[in-house]
């Protein structure tokens, strides 16, 4: 089956279009409308934020998806990976932006 579709259910929450794996940080060339913009965003917040230990390339797409407004059924199913695997990115991510929730995630990168 092909990949995912810009405009598909679960669509983002107007961050920009939804983005297949590829068009966000470390998977290649962006090409989803936003794409960039998100991906720089992440970048230039890691640095500010100085973290001991970074996002690893794949918890950036993660993160870009949250930023996007998608959930974890939502992220699994675009990262082709099982819900178990999106949550343990999720509190992982949590863990090394030393927050609680999705909002104050979110908010970090406001």
């Amino acid at each position: 089956e092909p990949g995912p579709r810009a405009g598909a259910a679960g669509a983002s929450s107007g961050l920009g279009a939804e983005a297949d794996p590829e068009s966000l940080p470390g998977g290649g060339a962006a090409t989803a409308p936003g794409a960039d913009s998100i991906a720089t965003l992440i970048e230039r917040r890691m640095d500010a934020l100085d973290l001991d230990e970074p996002f690893s390339p794949r918890e950036r797409e993660v993160v870009a998806l949250v930023l996007r407004g998608n959930n974890v059924p939502a992220i699994a199913r675009k990262l082709y990976i099982s819900e178990n695997t999106a949550r343990d990115h999720m509190k992982s991510i949590y863990r090394k932006a030393d927050v609680h929730s999705r909002q104050e995630l979110i908010d970090l990168f406001d």
